[in-house]
């Protein structure tokens, strides 16, 4: 769990010695008790020098290795968390948080991010298999359940530690809200399965028609089903936001972000879910 990391040793060296270390140490402890004392010993007194075993050449594990040890021995994340790095997918993508689902009504279709951390999986009446699932989100878990159908398509993602993206309506038990998936993908696909909306930013200061017309021009020639909004920066670094007409609507692709980025600069683009923004019928 990196307890020793003030050695200068990496976990990865610390666990691939420790067995023999450990055995060691009990050795030692044996002979002081029986009053017995090694060469060794006398000679590190001596040295005035503790004797340390050769430090491995490995490599620390990955983050993820190292996360999923944490959880193991402690019961939580503490150097950081898997859904870190993710953090900015899941907000473009995630069209509501856990606090708010109880203020969502029955049906509600909701796009929500995590990790999952327990699968109970249950055999129906029918002998078909469906699941309960803690997803663990950046706020805090929720549960969804995943029905016959799609548990049999999508097990291999319901698996602890994996990150998913989950399209899901919101459903009460008891006065409880809970989710009941609808699809499920992995993180490295939510861009590609979720993606209903393009967003670029510019800055109003030097923005003229013919500037415009060159990203019309570009927005025009990737017909989609993406509503675009233009988030205008003004001198005062106000931000407007402003809602393309339905005959603007893209397809999210990566020569699209290119040509807008080739205009505006690089990062200026980003795609999204729909996160409550008005929507055209496409």
């Amino acid at each position: 769990a990196g307890a020793f990391e003030s050695t200068g040793w990496n976990r990865r060296q610390v666990e691939e010695v420790l067995e023999a270390a450990m055995s060691e140490g009990q050795i030692s402890q044996r002979e002081r008790a029986s009053g017995q004392t090694s060469l060794l010993e006398l000679m590190a007194a001596e040295n005035e020098a503790p004797l340390n075993r050769q430090k491995p050449e490995l490599e620390e594990w990955h983050e993820n290795q190292l996360l999923a040890f944490e959880k193991e021995m402690l019961g939580l994340y503490v150097s950081s968390h898997p859904l870190a790095k993710h953090a900015a997918l899941l907000q473009r993508y995630s069209s509501a948080s856990i606090a708010e689902l109880s203020t969502l009504p029955e049906g509600q279709v909701v796009c929500i991010g995590g990790l999952v951390s327990n699968t109970k999986v249950h055999v129906t009446q029918r002998g078909r298999k469906m699941a309960f699932v803690t997803l663990e989100t950046l706020e805090s878990p929720c549960e969804v359940v995943v029905f016959s159908e799609l548990f049999e398509s999508k097990a291999e993602l319901l698996v602890p530690d994996m990150i998913v993206m989950l399209q899901a309506k919101v459903s009460y038990r008891n006065g409880e809200p809970s989710l009941l998936a609808e699809d499920i993908v992995p993180i490295d696909e939510t861009e590609k399965r979720f993606t209903q909306s393009v967003h670029i930013r510019l800055r109003t200061v030097g923005l003229d028609h013919a500037l415009v017309t060159r990203i019309a021009e570009v927005l025009d020639a990737q017909p989609g089903h993406c509503d675009v909004y233009l988030h205008c920066i003004t001198p005062n670094h106000d931000e407007i936001t402003v809602h393309a007409t339905s005959s603007c609507m893209v397809a999210p692709t990566e020569r699209l972000q290119r040509d807008i980025e080739d205009i505006l600069g690089e990062g200026c683009l980003w795609f999204a879910g729909a996160n409550g923004h008005p929507r055209h019928d496409s």
